[in-house]
């Protein structure tokens, strides 16, 4: 299990990308930005998909959880159907707010991860 110190460190990116695609695991993070930090890293991984929170306010995943719970059907087609490598969104209502299969013409503006201190 990865927690939430992974993305403090942000060299493990790289590391949960590969085991998540290894596995064809579906990442569920709370980095709603993660695709545009990392485009790069996805982009090598050709089994990934991931399914971000609309915003990263973590003081109750419950409302997370509910939301997943909510768009179980959405959500497993989403995994099944969309090419991969993909990101996508969920919102806290349970409704699945972007897809995106990332491509080799996708790249980012951003030179490194934002911090926050």
């Amino acid at each position: 299990m990865f927690t939430a110190s992974c993305r403090k460190s942000g060299g493990l990116y790289p590391t949960i990308f590969k085991r998540c695609n290894e596995e064809s695991w579906l990442l569920v993070t709370t980095d709603h930005e993660m695709v545009a930090t990392h485009i790069e890293e996805i982009k090598k991984c050709s089994e990934l998909a991931i399914l971000a929170t609309a915003h990263n306010r973590a003081s109750n995943f419950n409302v997370w959880i509910d939301a997943i719970i909510k768009a179980k059907t959405e959500v497993l087609r989403y995994y099944k159907n969309q090419e991969r490598p993909c990101f996508a969104k969920i919102d806290s209502a349970g409704r699945i707010t972007k897809k995106k299969t990332i491509t080799g013409v996708d790249t980012t503006r951003r030179d490194r991860p934002r911090e926050r201190e």
